[in-house]
């Protein structure tokens, strides 16, 4: 199945986190009715070109039948008929199931594009996608990223777990192969030959999440064949990004160095999301504490010098929602979707919408009310 932009030069995201279907009793099934119920309103409103689940979307622990749950919980994202994917939360498999088996039911369904990603490196559900150019052709226009950030920290140092070093070398090695096939620049220094360095400060009044200028993005030939990440193949399609003829030969040469356009997707926020608030260069609601992993692996510093991901989302913490630039990514939150869980703020989703050949994207929040927050 291809990711492709609209004819328009669009493509939609909807990411819906912390869903947390229940078991299925009275109390329960009541929540998590409100909770499908609501994620189906969203995605006929919004009609996404592809639904993204940042994790949590169940309880596991103390749970007779999380397979049950599980499937409750897909139920209104499956009855879409729409393309979705999915990384795990630190709540779906903590009991009487194991990530492979959730994948595994997700992969029941011929419109889920998550996968295992390598066996050799840590985690379920490392891979990327690609969205490829407006005209249906094999050219890949954006790249996302999806990671498994894991349940718990060991216990002598507790807390959260982290997304390990091994997940970084496997990012790392996607983008320059991603790079390498499209002929694109790769760096912060490719990033900023086309002035498309993000502006270091809060988010402007219209909650746009520009991250850089444009860069035109046409198709000319291409190269089948996929890429390579710790000696497993990720299947990513053919790749070939150029451009166009009526750019003049100064520019086309900073534009052709762009990296290609990424966003990534995980759960547990990494430290960075502090920091980025701590700095005053967020906006957006923060109620509780950043629940971050008390170890740091350098996935952000090592997306700094790839030059490629422009924005993250992550889940985890219910009562926040806040986005905010730090070296040129915004760092941000989803918003809350499922009744059956703590957290004050309205359940709702958050919207990522990109444009064809330019390096910038546009994201809000839709509530359950029908409201929007940007």
């Amino acid at each position: 199945m291809s990711l492709k932009f609209n004819g328009d030069g669009k493509f939609k995201i909807v990411q819906f986190t912390d869903m947390h279907f229940g078991d299925d009793k009275e109390e329960d099934r009541i929540s998590d009715g409100k909770t499908a119920d609501l994620v189906q309103r969203i995605i006929a409103s919004e009609k996404p070109d592809l639904i993204v689940l940042t994790g949590d979307m169940i309880w596991s622990h103390g749970i007779p039948d999380p397979k049950a749950s599980f499937r409750r919980a897909l139920a209104p994202v499956v009855a879409s008929g729409l393309p979705w994917a999915a990384v795990f939360g630190n709540h779906d498999a903590e009991a009487r199931v194991t990530h492979e088996e959730l994948l595994a039911i997700q992969q029941e369904n011929d419109k889920c594009l998550s996968v295992a990603g390598p066996a050799d490196i840590h985690g379920t559900g490392n891979y990327v996608l690609t969205v490829q150019g407006s005209e249906g052709e094999a050219a890949v226009a954006a790249a996302l990223y999806f990671f498994d950030s894991g349940i718990n920290a060991p216990e002598p140092i507790g807390g959260y777990a982290w997304i390990h070093t091994d997940q970084v070398n496997w990012y790392t090695q996607q983008a320059r192969q991603l790079a390498e096939r499209a002929g694109t620049g790769i760096g912060p220094e490719a990033r900023a030959a086309t002035g498309s360095a993000a502006v270091e400060g809060p988010e402007t009044t219209a909650g746009l999440g520009t991250v850089g200028g444009p860069a035109a993005v046409t198709r000319p030939e291409t190269t089948a064949g996929s890429t390579t990440g710790s000696g497993t193949a990720v299947d990513v399609g053919a790749v070939s990004v150029g451009v166009s003829g009526t750019v003049s030969g100064a520019v086309s040469k900073a534009v052709s160095a762009a990296p290609l356009p990424a966003l990534a997707f995980f759960h547990i926020p990494v430290p960075e999301y502090d920091e980025v608030w701590e700095a005053g260069l967020a906006t957006g609601t923060k109620e509780e504490r950043v629940e971050c992993p008390k170890i740091n692996t350098g996935l952000f510093g090592a997306m700094v010098q790839m030059g490629d991901v422009m924005g993250t989302f992550v889940g985890h913490d219910h009562d926040n929602d806040y986005c905010g630039t730090l070296h040129g990514i915004r760092l941000c939150y989803g918003r809350v979707t499922g009744y059956n869980c703590y957290g004050k703020l309205q359940r709702g989703a958050r919207v990522i919408q990109l444009t064809e050949g330019r390096r910038d994207f546009e994201t809000w929040i839709v509530e359950a009310d029908g409201g929007i927050v940007r």
